[in-house]
């Protein structure tokens, strides 16, 4: 199912946080495939930009971090992938939920949409 060749541009996919390839989302991303994943919690990557929005009560409601992935890859050269990271109180859970995101665009509530029917 991920193999690039077999999505087209607009596509949109949501993907098991077990699967982390910089390359392959790189790829996703240059193909216009948009991707929504949980992420994994020890994923290195560095911040470009740190924004928090929060409820009338004080509360954390959303917080959007465009992130870059880099790596080295066999012959030396750097891929970096960039990214937003899209953290959430889930209300039902009881906890704070972050997923991975190439769409730089879409309002932060429409990609957390997509994650959660993802599984329906």
């Amino acid at each position: 199912m991920l193999e690039p060749s077999a999505l087209n541009k607009g596509d949109i996919i949501a993907i098991d946080r077990a699967y982390i390839n910089y390359e392959k989302l790189e790829t996703l991303t240059l193909r216009g495939v948009l991707y929504v994943t949980k992420i994994k919690r020890n994923l290195k990557h560095s911040v470009m930009e740190d924004c928090m929005y929060q409820t009338t009560e004080g509360f954390m409601k959303v917080r959007i971090q465009h992130v870059a992935f880099s790596k080295v890859l066999k012959g030396g050269e750097t891929q970096t992938h960039h990214a937003r990271i899209i953290t959430y109180a889930d209300s039902q859970k009881h906890k704070l939920v972050s997923l991975l995101t190439n769409d730089m665009e879409s309002d932060s509530n429409e990609i957390i949409e997509i994650y959660r029917n993802a599984g329906r």
